[in-house]
């Protein structure tokens, strides 16, 4: 790729003073072109200095502008040039290892352009990359969605399930809803959390940001002491150009960036360091049946419905319903009835009623469609043959639902539900990692809900939780550790901000306001690797803090006792600036042997 053309000034404005210092060398009485090569690299800084002044705020770049023209003052011209030829390739350093560290994680970034509109249906064949995200309302396709979960593997997508913008078809031909587009879809969303990481800063870092503007204050002091009682210009200079302040904050905020792009390398949207900061320190897990542990594998049983109503139209009215449903079994209809149809109508109206089920209105007649419980609520006669033998929830494995048209049951499915297979392995790693307590926290009574902890396998569980009991729970558990509670975000998004962190799991990517986390790899399994980095990002920057607090505290003797000369104090300070950026590359991911990415567990 050719380099722009501000780009090129940029190379020649920073290389200049080093080309006056080569020939200066050669031809002494070349010293005018030196100078005037030094003052032209040090413009930059000058006009920072300068923007600084007209907004009232320090700039950090005020302290090598003092710096160099105090060397000019002593007709130093090849410290001059020296000192600001490291300086501008510091600059050029940081921003290119800023550019290296974003460009690792980059599709995280990338911005997606669409021309759908919401609610139409575009027809996608292999090879293919789906605009905006929506709803597959026919056919079956192969989605490399790695931009969005890192999956380094095509997933199967059948009719019902969601797609995202920025992934792309592998194999397969699919019709798509269109749900989101522009910066509504999963990929923009994530991309303005990574870009805004900084406006949600850990503890860490908040204490990085006091420790720098501190600094400024310092260095100050410190130079008129050393001017006061040393009268020294070339010692003033190199106390100025061996510590810069704002080193610290910069590097920290760009960890937090590449953390939160790292996280959404895991399928999740991390609101800034302070989620993953807590999200680190957590102990205790709670799981919310409402969202994470609802059955993953739900099939559609047996069918039965009134003879005067025929097949197709019964499943018309299913998916007329169940079009828009976020809840598995609500999705698991959808599908089955699209498999039996292949298209459906819009419907008039639409009302979702989690964990009940759904009313909707088509052509004049109203659809229910859900639980006895909603039928009853809606004035739904029920014949007594519709209540026979049917089943609720027992043991999280089977259960029935209806299908009412205009106030009369006309049919009864049987649902099956599996528990999700990615629990157990999940919390065999959160375990490993120091999460010392699980818990369930069901609706359900005590029989079921001992049945649905030991199958998954959480050790503890409370039943029959209603959201003001979640609450009061929560507050208990606080006071054991710090609960991490996983949950759909909600039906539980009150017990949410009660938790010391939440995290939603969201398989659709529809938006979940208040939470810190959103997970939209529908994988359990990516909560211990957001753990553990998490961890590494804590690390991190606990580590950047100490490097840029010790090195600069001995920079600073250094250079207050004379041991170091203007030249060498902007190179310490290069050398220093470098370590702290190669620091953030531990954020990246790496690859493992199978082809995953696992976060370095190292800090």
């Amino acid at each position: 790729m050719i380099p722009r053309r501000d780009t090129w000034i940029e190379y020649a404005l920073v290389l200049l003073p080093g080309l006056g210092l080569i020939v200066v060398r050669v031809w002494p009485w070349t010293w005018p072109f030196l100078v005037g090569s030094a003052l032209a690299a040090a413009l930059p800084f000058f006009l920072a200095t300068l923007r600084g002044l007209l907004d009232r705020r320090f700039a950090t770049e005020a302290f090598p502008v003092v710096a160099f023209f105090s060397l000019l003052l002593l007709r130093d011209w090849n410290a001059a040039a020296a000192i600001v030829l490291i300086l501008g390739m510091l600059r050029l350093a940081e921003q290119r290892m800023e550019d290296r560290s974003l460009a690792a994680l980059g599709e995280s970034l990338t911005d997606i352009r669409s021309v759908a509109r919401p609610d139409e249906i575009v027809t996608l064949e292999a090879g293919d990359r789906v605009p905006a995200d929506g709803t597959i309302v026919h056919g079956t396709a192969f989605v490399d969605q790695a931009l969005i979960t890192g999956e380094q593997e095509s997933v199967e997508r059948r009719t019902g399930d969601p797609v995202f913008a920025g992934t792309s078809l592998r194999a397969g031909s699919i019709k798509v809803r269109v749900r989101a587009v522009g910066g509504d879809t999963l990929m923009e969303r994530m991309r303005a959390v990574i870009l805004d990481a900084h406006r949600w800063p850990s503890a860490a870092e908040r204490v990085a940001g006091h420790v720098s503007a501190f600094s400024y204050w310092v260095l100050a002091l410190l130079a008129m002491i050393v001017w006061f009682f040393f009268k020294d210009i070339e010692r003033l200079a190199a106390v100025l150009l061996v510590l810069r302040p704002d080193a610290l904050e910069a590097v920290v905020s760009l960890t937090a960036s590449l953390a939160a792009a790292a996280a959404g390398r895991l399928g999740a949207m991390v609101r800034g360091g302070d989620a993953l900061d807590r999200l680190a320190t957590a102990n205790v897990a709670v799981f919310d049946k409402s969202g994470p542990l609802t059955f993953d594998e739900i099939r559609i049983g047996r069918l039965e419905h009134d003879r005067e109503i025929s097949d197709a139209y019964v499943w018309e009215c299913i998916a007329v319903a169940e079009s828009s449903s976020r809840h598995p079994v609500g999705r698991a209809l959808y599908r089955e009835a699209m498999r039996h149809i292949g298209r459906v109508s819009e419907a008039e109206s639409l009302q979702n009623y989690p964990g009940r089920g759904v009313v909707a209105s088509l052509g004049g007649h109203e659809i229910v469609v859900g639980t006895a419980e909603l039928h009853r609520a809606y004035g739904v006669t029920f014949d007594g043959a519709w209540l026979v033998g049917s089943t609720t929830p027992i043991e999280g494995r089977v259960s029935d639902g209806f299908l009412a048209l205009d106030g009369r049951c006309v049919a009864r499915l049987r649902i099956e539900e599996h528990p999700r297979t990615d629990v157990r392995s999940a919390l065999e790693r959160l375990r490993a990692l120091g999460v010392t307590r699980d818990v369930l926290f069901t609706p359900d009574t005590v029989r079921i809900a001992a049945k649905q902890a030991a199958t998954v396998g959480l050790s503890d569980y409370r039943p029959s939780m209603t959201p003001a009991e979640k609450w009061k729970e929560l507050g208990r558990l606080s006071q054991e550790g710090r609960v991490l509670l996983i949950g759909d975000g909600i039906q539980d998004a009150v017990a949410m901000n009660r938790a010391h962190i939440g995290v939603a799991v969201v398989p659709d990517g529809t938006p979940v306001e208040g939470v810190r986390i959103a997970l939209a790899a529908d994988e359990l399994s990516r909560l211990p690797d957001l753990l553990v980095l998490g961890r590494v990002f804590r690390g991190v920057i606990r580590l950047q803090s100490v490097i840029w607090i010790v090195t600069g505290l001995f920079g600073l003797i250094l250079t207050s006792f004379g041991w170091l000369t203007p030249v060498s104090a902007a190179g310490y300070a290069f050398t220093t600036s470098v370590v702290l950026h190669a620091f953030t590359f531990r954020i990246l991911p790496k690859k493992k042997p199978h082809g995953q990415t696992a976060q370095n567990k190292g800090t």
